[in-house]
């Protein structure tokens, strides 16, 4: 069973290597790729007190982010050095946004 599947697939490739539209469909996600980048991304705290965030390389101050309503009035004591924030990119990829905590 496991060699039919596995001739099965190599057929498959082969074909997808012969097909133009399979090239033309490629070509689309990548470029899709290109101008849909990933909006979220994994932050971390880094002085609790300042409450400043390390997201994409990049050490944000508390003033340089915006923080989410229900974050900022009720977990915001609850946040610690080292814990995992989940960061939103805004739109015009100007702006971060603490979303919450992650646990």
């Amino acid at each position: 069973m496991k060699m039919c599947q596995t001739t099965e697939r190599r057929e498959q490739k082969l074909n997808n290597l012969n097909n133009p539209f399979f090239d033309l469909l490629s070509i689309m996600q990548k470029q899709g790729e290109k101008n849909n980048p990933v909006p979220f991304f994994l932050g971390k705290v880094v002085c609790k007190d300042k409450m400043t965030i390390n997201v994409a390389g990049i050490t944000l101050q508390k003033n340089e982010y915006l923080i989410n309503d229900y974050v900022d009035k009720t977990k915001e004591e609850n946040l610690n050095n080292g814990d995992r924030v989940l960061m939103l990119l805004s739109a015009d990829q100007q702006q971060f946004i603490l979303v919450c905590k992650l646990v």
